[in-house]
C-alpha cells in the first residue's frame, strides 16, 4: 500500500520544516488528494496513525481535502469531472446498441436504414440504435432513451449487455466547415424477439428496420455489398460477447 510510504515521506518532510522554522508542535496537517492521483483517501486515513506513531506528529490532527478531477476536453472543449465519467468526456461520448434475436438457430441483428433526410449517411444501413450523450447523462441512460425515441422499445438497464468500448477520431469538411469528431462510445447488445413491423420507428431518423442473419451482416459490411455506416469491429465485439453468454 503506497499510501503508507507517502505518509512516511510526508512526516519526514514536515519534520525538516519544523526544525528549520523552530516550531515546537504541529496541531493539524491538511492533505489535498486529487481524484486523479491514484491515492485512495480512506487508505490515507487508515495508515496515518501508523505513519505518525512515536513521532512528533503523533498528536497532530489530519484533515483530508478531495480535489475534483476537473479537466478540459481537447476534442470538444467541454470542462468536466474526469473521475466521475471514467476519464471519458460526456460531451463527445456516445452509445451504440445492437438488438439481437435467434431464429432457426441463427443470431440475427436488427438494422435500421437511416432517413434520407439525415445530414450524414442518408439512406445507409446502420446499427439498431445509436446517439450522442447529452451533457449530464450517462451511457446507460442515453442508450435507453435512444431505444425509446428511435424504435419505441422500452428496456431496463439490466437487459443491456455491455460488449466493450470504442474510441475514434476523424476530421472531414461538412457543409463547407471542418468537422472534428472525437468520440468514445459504449457498445451494448439487447435481445428482443420482435418482428420488424412491431418497432415504432422515428421517421425523422429512421426510414425502416429489418432483421439480418449475423453472417450476412458481417459479409455486407466487410465487402460493402450495400451502403452502410457500420463499424465491423463493433459487430465482432458484440458477437464475441453474446457468443460467450449464450
Amino acid at each position: 500500500m503506497h499510501e503508507l510510504g507517502i505518509l512516511s515521506a510526508l512526516v519526514h518532510t514536515v519534520e525538516g520544516i519544523v526544525q528549520d522554522e523552530g516550531l515546537t508542535e504541529v496541531e493539524k496537517i491538511v492533505i489535498e488528494v486529487g481524484e486523479l492521483s491514484g491515492i485512495v483517501p480512506r487508505y490515507i486515513e487508515q495508515c496515518y496513525p501508523a505513519a505518525v506513531y512515536k513521532t512528533f506528529m503523533e498528536k497532530t490532527a489530519l484533515e483530508l481535502v478531495i480535489v475534483p478531477g476537473i479537466v478540459n476536453c481537447r476534442g470538444c472543449g467541454q470542462v468536466f469531472n474526469a473521475a466521475a465519467n471514467d476519464l471519458f468526456c460526456p460531451g463527445c461520448g456516445g452509445q451504440d446498441l445492437d438488438i439481437l434475436r435467434k431464429r432457426d438457430r441463427k443470431i440475427q441483428v436488427l438494422l435500421q436504414k437511416r432517413s434520407l433526410n439525415k445530414d450524414s449517411y442518408p439512406g445507409c444501413y446502420d446499427i439498431s440504435s445509436a446517439g450522442h450523450i447529452p451533457s449530464g447523462d450517462g451511457f446507460l441512460e442515453s442508450a435507453l432513451r435512444e431505444l425509446k425515441e428511435e424504435l419505441g422499445v422500452n428496456a431496463k438497464t439490466e437487459e443491456l449487455i455491455y460488449c466493450g468500448r470504442r474510441q475514434f477520431e476523424y476530421r472531414e469538411i461538412f457543409y463547407g466547415q471542418e468537422f472534428w469528431d472525437n468520440q468514445v462510445s459504449n457498445v451494448y447488445a439487447l435481445w428482443r424477439n420482435m418482428e420488424a413491423e412491431e418497432f415504432v420507428i422515428q421517421k425523422s431518423e429512421v426510414d425502416m428496420v429489418l432483421w439480418m442473419d449475423w453472417d450476412m451482416c458481417i459479409d455486407m459490411v466487410k465487402n460493402m455489398k450495400a451502403p452502410n455506416c457500420i463499424w465491423l469491429k463493433e459487430l465482432e465485439m458484440v458477437f464475441s460477447t453474446v457468443n460467450i453468454i449464450h
